[in-house]
């Protein structure tokens, strides 16, 4: 959840604006459906943003699986992302180290779903 970067957050907003957030169905935000795309989190980080009237580029800070949120927000929303900072993102090579079931087809970006299997074969 997001107060676990809370001491960073507090020290970079001393000097320039900042918004934390927990996605949907992860702290103490609202529960939600699972399993959810990558695209689903990144379309609500956009109507967030729109919502708090955040104009033009940001920087997207993403950690763990938020790393992989971060890099679909940024395909979708290209013009909207200044940088990216990812502190320990999901690996670049998954498909390398997942079975074959769990392997993110190419080009299906828009329909990639994690569930609590992928999750478990990570962790092992």
């Amino acid at each position: 959840m997001g107060l676990d970067l809370w001491l960073s957050f507090d020290r970079l907003t001393r000097s320039r604006a900042g918004i934390i957030y927990d996605r949907a169905g992860t702290g103490w935000s609202s529960p939600v459906a699972l399993p959810r795309t990558a695209a689903a989190v990144a379309e609500e980080l956009e109507a967030l943003l729109r919502a708090v009237d955040v104009q033009g580029p940001v920087v997207l800070v993403g950690h763990s699986l938020g790393g992989a949120y971060a890099q679909r927000f940024a395909q979708l929303f290209p013009d909207r992302v200044a940088g990216m900072v990812l502190l320990d993102p999901v690996h670049g090579a998954w498909n390398e180290a997942m079975p074959e079931r769990l392997r993110i087809k190419p080009n299906a970006s828009t329909s990639v779903v994690v569930t609590d299997e992928h999750r478990a074969a990570a962790r092992r």
